[in-house]
């Protein structure tokens, strides 16, 4: 959850005045000039690459593209979306910083439209394709090569505080990232092998926090003083696994590491050694170098999917302090939910009065 005053809370538990802005920056980071809303959308999704995206309708035929350089082409320029309420002296959480991906300017007849799509700032690494081979020696952490293979594409990258120290998980050989490689995904992959999700957080640092679940930061109800407006909740077993069964790749090796992670609850509904039946995931890559190291990808992955049998989609009142990975309690009575579910993805209304949408999966493996 993005870091709020101590009043937070009650305010957005109930109806209040939402406050929107959106900032423009040059490439070169300057500060251009507030941008026009008149609508738009955010939407954060923790099991994307790019985890935050948003799309922003502008007023104003002075926000017409005239050419590659006007202040809106798409060539580094950046905006910053904030949200938040306006009771007192009001309060804004920053929703993300997203590179202008694409601009589409429609004219009716009317009057003219001007909407400008972003992606975060983890495109960069989309885009950014590994020159030339580069070898890591033995022994350095997961998270060193990420944040190397992050200042590669990007020298200045912002880095959130503690990004190193999230993880300290080596493989015990040399890892590669090859010419051609596209670099998100080989830190997407790094990420995965050390137990960490690694993203952009809302100030747009280079962030990581590992996989697990902690306390729920939010309730989200009906009734008095309740933020939920709707929900609609899915049952299904397809895709629901009980056992990770993760291995390395490496053919040299005498013997391949392997470790295991399993729903061992007797609580659980998918208990492997209950009536759900034996459900097992196979997962490998390269970089498992070691037995321990695959238990610990296992758990990992367990911890990051597991718990999809039961998902929950809602609309509230915003809360955008709201991120994807956020444990919440959801009580709907009359549609049978009250338990602690993960968040995977939001969608935050910019307009006034717009609900806030997103989905969620209940968990079931502890």
């Amino acid at each position: 959850m993005r870091p709020v005053s101590d009043s937070w809370a009650s305010i957005v538990a109930g109806s209040y005045k939402a406050a929107v802005e959106a900032h423009l920056y040059s490439p070169d980071g300057e500060f251009v000039s507030e941008l026009p809303l008149v609508s738009g959308t955010v939407n954060l999704d923790g099991t994307a690459a790019v985890r935050g995206s948003c799309d922003l309708e502008l007023q104003g035929t002075e926000w017409v593209p005239v050419d590659v350089t006007d202040r809106l082409a798409p060539y580094g320029s950046e905006i910053n979306v904030l949200k938040g309420h306006a009771v007192g002296d009001g309060e804004l959480v920053s929703l993300g910083w997203f590179g202008i991906e694409d601009l589409e300017v429609t004219d009716d007849g009317a009057g003219l439209g001007v909407r400008v799509t972003g992606m975060d700032r983890f495109r960069r690494f989309q885009y950014a394709l590994i020159e030339d081979d580069i070898t890591f020696a033995a022994d350095v952490p997961f998270m060193e090569i990420i944040l190397a293979l992050a200042q590669g594409a990007w020298a200045d990258v912002p880095v959130a505080e503690g990004f190193l120290s999230v993880s300290n998980i080596s493989v015990g050989k040399p890892l590669f990232a090859l010419a051609g490689e596209e670099t998100g995904e080989r830190m997407q992959d790094l990420a995965l092998n050390a137990g960490v999700a690694v993203f952009f957080n809302g100030d747009g640092e280079l962030d990581a926090v590992p996989y697990s679940v902690g306390e729920p930061v939010a309730e989200i109800s009906e009734g008095d003083g309740g933020v939920l407006v709707q929900a609609s909740r899915t049952w299904s077993r397809a895709n629901t696994f009980n056992k990770v069964i993760a291995t390395g790749e490496d053919s040299g090796a005498a013997d391949v590491a392997r470790g295991e992670a399993v729903d061992d609850d007797p609580q659980s509904p998918t208990y492997y050694f209950g009536p759900f039946g034996h459900a097992p995931r196979f997962y490998s890559h390269p970089d498992i170098g070691s037995d321990v190291q695959a238990e610990h990808v296992a758990q990992t992955i367990l911890e990051k999917e597991a718990g999809t049998a039961s998902s929950v989609n809602f609309g509230l009142v915003p809360n955008p302090a709201l991120e994807p990975f956020d444990s919440v309690l959801i009580r709907r009575e009359r549609a049978g939910i009250n338990a602690v579910h993960v968040v995977d993805s939001l969608s935050i209304g910019l307009g006034a009065g717009e609900v806030m949408t997103g989905s969620t999966r209940e968990r079931l493996v502890v």
